[in-house]
């Protein structure tokens, strides 16, 4: 049987003896991803599971690249993507980056510590984000600008868990969660909605899903036993029965897909082994996909789009929704080595001689003036054979050959390399 999805795009990890600018061009494995509105269409970003975590935001129809990778501190809860006004914006646990521009701001000083949980809020056409700190609160942002729009204090919020928002008759609420308990806050005047106890064990998700004509918003929910579960976010009561998922999620995504001139409320459950694919209303299984790489996210976009990212890199597809509205849980097998690769037009970088980036692109890739990282001994483009895959793992770009200082020896004062340093085994 014909499954109900059309493969569009992939960006997977170079073969082994590839060149360093390939490495370089990989979005790596993904820890974290989000997508926007931009332009029309919707754009896709990455962070990467290797350290510095990198920021790749592609063009999620085409899986172009719509901008150099940057360093962004972010990962798995702690990244949000929106449009601003003239650029997209980036936001992690201490900054916020505008990846098209290459440009990186702090958060404003007021800020007392680095936020636990960074998050979009659902529903909202400006770019804002909420944050959660720990001993501290929630916050809503305007990322463009990066001005404080509401605050609601919480110096009893010892360990936020998960995250969410969305937009309730034109007012904002967050719903955070520690341990099993969920509340739900409205943020303009930093009011208690809702409180509930949502499992016996923690909850590890938390998902705002916007609601059809006749079907409301819900928070949804997932725990350490893979149930999944929908709440009303004005009352805290229960909305449906609990469904139990193959396995524990690691990522949830929702969004309402036209299908057949009706609107199709679904959720991805991205569990490693693969995708699961239910409606919020009913609980109804439409797709069962099981992934040759592992999974960790998976984000639906109104338009019909499944963008997944996986240990081999981002992959999309686009979703047959009438049949899948039809449909009666169908499984289906997906290798991200059949989709189409994206080429590499348009992504021209300088290159040093020896075909590695030039010192110029990591400056980029890091949004800085200069970059230098120290290490135990010099590191050039030419690597070892023992040192390639290590350093290719990475992913960071290499760096050209020093340029010595006269009349200063290798070991007063010499400049090294900018690029990845070596390390002694027990440092870190």
């Amino acid at each position: 049987m014909t499954p109900p999805f059309t493969a569009l795009w992939a960006r997977l990890r170079p073969a082994d003896d590839a060149p360093p600018h390939a490495w370089t061009s990989w979005p790596g494995p993904v820890i974290a991803a989000q997508t926007a509105p931009w332009h029309g269409s919707t754009a896709y970003a990455s962070i990467s599971f290797t350290t510095p975590h990198r920021l790749t935001v592609l063009a999620a129809t085409t899986g172009e690249r719509l901008a150099l990778p940057m360093v962004c501190d972010a990962g798995q809860g702690t990244f949000a993507l929106v449009a601003g006004p003239t650029s997209l914006v980036g936001a992690g646990r201490r900054d916020v980056v505008e990846p098209l521009d290459r440009v990186r701001h702090a958060y404003p000083r007021n800020v007392s510590a680095d936020a636990s949980l960074v998050g979009t809020v659902t529903g909202s056409t400006a770019p804002w984000i909420v944050t959660v700190h720990s001993f501290d609160g929630i916050r809503v942002w305007d990322a463009a600008d990066r001005t404080c729009l509401a605050e609601v204090p919480l110096p009893e919020l010892r360990g936020p868990g998960c995250l969410c928002a969305g937009i309730l008759a034109g007012t904002t609420y967050a719903a955070v969660s520690e341990g099993a308990l969920a509340s739900v806050y409205e943020t303009e005047t930093g009011r208690l909605a809702a409180r509930w106890t949502a499992s016996d064990t923690d909850i590890t998700h938390l998902t705002w899903a916007r609601g059809t004509a006749g079907v409301p918003d819900a928070v949804l929910t997932t725990d350490a036993t893979s149930r999944l579960c929908a709440w009303d976010p004005r009352t805290g009561e229960p909305l449906g029965q609990a469904r139990i998922l193959p396995d524990r999620p690691l990522h949830l995504s929702a969004a309402c897909l036209e299908a057949g001139g009706t609107r199709l409320p679904l959720v991805a459950c991205a569990y490693g082994d693969g995708v699961h694919l239910l409606r919020t209303d009913t609980g109804q299984a439409l797709l069962d996909l099981r992934v040759s790489a592992w999974t960790r996210t998976a984000h639906l976009t109104s338009d019909g789009l499944l963008l997944l990212g996986t240990s081999a890199g981002p992959l999309a597809l686009r979703l047959d929704t009438e049949r899948l509205a039809s449909g009666t849980g169908q499984r289906a097998a997906l290798d991200p080595a059949g989709f189409p690769t994206t080429e590499e037009r348009g992504e021209a970088t300088s290159r040093t001689a020896a075909g590695g980036p030039s010192h110029s692109d990591l400056v980029d890739l890091w949004g800085a003036d200069q970059v230098l990282v120290l290490g135990d001994s010099p590191v050039s483009a030419d690597l070892a054979a023992q040192d390639h895959e290590v350093f290719c793992g990475i992913g960071l770009p290499l760096s050209p050959p020093a340029r010595p200082v006269p009349g200063r020896g290798p070991r007063h004062g010499r400049p090294g390399p900018v690029g990845p340093g070596r390390r002694r085994p027990g440092r870190s």
